[in-house]
């Protein structure tokens, strides 16, 4: 992180995130967006090389005086970078020289502890919004840089029938150049909302005056089957008598900015060491399942488990081969359930089981015998064969508790009563509380 942060959770999710920037090839930075004078939080590798700065002259400099809104904007560049848009702005480099990007801020929604932080991409644009009266000039002048760029270029026609296509919207939505001409570009390039999947009629037609008329992200049809996200930039044209006399489409793949995001979220759920799901996907799971057993009237049940001797084990044979062991349980029990079913690992040698579902609230002692039986054998790690032995606690909705917590705390309770009365072996709640 270029600067600290107080809040050491807010710090945690930051260096979550940072993990993921490092590998991703896009220039990417975090920032406050409240604090105009603050320095950037993380930027990666890729934004310095992009930029030529360093740590020490990003530590010199406020974010605001880095990312710059287009000189046309209206916005003050921290208001768009806080609209969670994606927008044209200006980046100044190290030297002192700029260039237009592209700008992609949003939230990590799966990171509650990033606060008011977010997170930006920056990609350089390869292509730039003609001036308003350029439409006849582009279409005489501008195919051959038209066809350099990586960013799907479409113009149309007042009428939105499609007058030029370059060969990047030609990959992008699977139609020739050939065969696009003079469709109308609603034909050409269909798109829905990323979200609710539903079709966007309209996206490609633009009306009043102005450059920019519409900017969203969006997924793209293509024309043989398949799906590409993107961003969709409509910008209309004016002719010499300031009416509209035509439109340009840029269509940007966002796959990196989408593939960035799976990636964040992935990361702040699952486990870092066993890629199992992690205690905060856990619980949200868990919530979602009780609510739907309860609808359906059928049970669900609970299951803690916890390594007999795990710290023996890894002052043992070290701290290596004690991850290891880790990681060879958490496959072995991914082995056992089915797919709608949810093993995580909380924390240390404490794993979790969700059994969403079940025909009869008997079968969660039938998947524990399961569990022990596919612990029976060794795990061999650099010829040493390590015994696996788990004590197992078991609460069942809805007889141990109706919500996430009671049945928590039951399947706790009767996992210590099982770690008392001997290891790999298993225990009910409501057997502890017959007893």
């Amino acid at each position: 992180m270029n600067t600290p942060l107080q809040n050491p959770a807010q710090a945690d999710a930051v260096r979550t995130v940072a993990a993921v920037l490092d590998l991703h090839p896009q220039a990417a930075v975090v920032y406050d967006p409240s604090d105009t004078d603050a320095v950037l939080i993380y930027a990666n590798q890729a934004f310095l090389s992009l930029t030529g700065y360093d740590a020490a002259e990003l530590a010199q400099r406020s974010h605001s005086q880095i990312i710059l809104p287009p000189p046309e904007s209206q916005a003050s560049g921290d208001d768009a970078l806080d609209a969670g848009l994606a927008l044209t702005m200006t980046v100044v480099r190290a030297d002192g020289g700029f260039f237009r990007a592209h700008v992609d801020s949003y939230s990590a929604l799966a990171l509650p502890a990033l606060g008011d932080l977010r997170i930006a991409v920056v990609q350089p644009s390869a292509y730039q919004a003609p001036a308003p009266d350029a439409l006849t000039l582009l279409q005489a002048r501008s195919q051959t840089a038209l066809e350099l760029t990586t960013e799907g270029v479409c113009i149309t026609d007042r009428h939105y029938n499609i007058l030029v296509f370059n060969a990047a919207a030609e990959a992008l939505t699977g139609w020739s150049a050939a065969e696009a001409m003079g469709r109308p570009a609603s034909e050409v390039i269909t798109v829905i909302d990323s979200a609710t999947r539903a079709a966007l009629p309209g996206s490609t037609s633009v009306s009043g005056q102005g450059p920019l008329e519409r900017s969203m992200r969006c997924v793209l049809l293509r024309r043989h089957g398949g799906e590409v996200p993107i961003e969709l930039t409509a910008s209309s044209v004016l002719g010499p008598d300031d009416q509209p006399a035509g439109s340009v489409l840029v269509l940007r793949d966002d796959s990196a900015a989408t593939t960035l995001a799976a990636a964040i979220t992935h990361q702040a759920l699952h486990d870092s060491l066993t890629g199992l799901p992690n205690r905060q996907l856990f619980e949200d799971r868990v919530d979602r399942a009780l609510s739907m057993a309860g609808r359906n009237q059928k049970p669900a049940a609970l299951l803690l488990l916890n390594i007999d001797g795990y710290t023996a084990i890894a002052e043992h044979h070290g701290l290596a081969t004690g991850e290891a062991f880790l990681k060879e349980i958490a496959v072995r029990l991914s082995s056992v359930f089915r797919r709608s079913d949810t093993v995580c690992r909380l924390d240390g040698d404490d794993f979790a089981v969700l059994l969403s579902e079940m025909a009869r609230a008997e079968d969660a002692t039938a998947v524990a015998h399961k569990i022990l039986q596919a612990m029976a054998q060794p795990v061999r790690l650099k010829e040493r064969e390590i015994a696996v032995s788990l004590s197992i606690g078991i609460s069942v909705f809805p007889g141990d508790g109706k919500d996430s917590p009671t049945l928590l705390n039951n399947a706790r309770s009767a996992l210590q009563t099982a770690q008392q009365r001997g290891h790999n072996t298993f225990e009910l709640h409501s057997a502890v509380l017959d007893a």
